[in-house]
């Protein structure tokens, strides 16, 4: 088992308070904001809140040259693969 560092458990503190008991201040805190202030805020807590997931390519395996080929070399009948 991990110790968790003290760090990690005050901002982990934070968050919580921040998504629990302090959630409908500081909604009514963002109501009042302009649209700018409302959308730069709002994203900063966001990121805070919900971290960035790394980006993953997905490929479009369509494409004949992307597609997986299997070569099996058979030397005699009896290591045939029996499917």
């Amino acid at each position: 088992m991990s110790k968790k560092h003290k760090s990690t458990i005050e901002w982990n503190s934070l968050k919580d308070s921040i998504l629990g008991k302090h959630a409908r201040k500081f909604d009514a805190i963002l109501s009042d904001m302009d649209n700018e202030e409302f959308c730069n805020m709002y994203l900063k807590v966001l990121e805070f809140a919900a971290p960035k997931q790394q980006r993953t390519e997905v490929k479009d395996l369509t494409d004949p040259a992307d597609q997986i080929v299997r070569i099996e070399y058979i030397k005699s009948e009896s290591d045939k693969d029996v499917n």
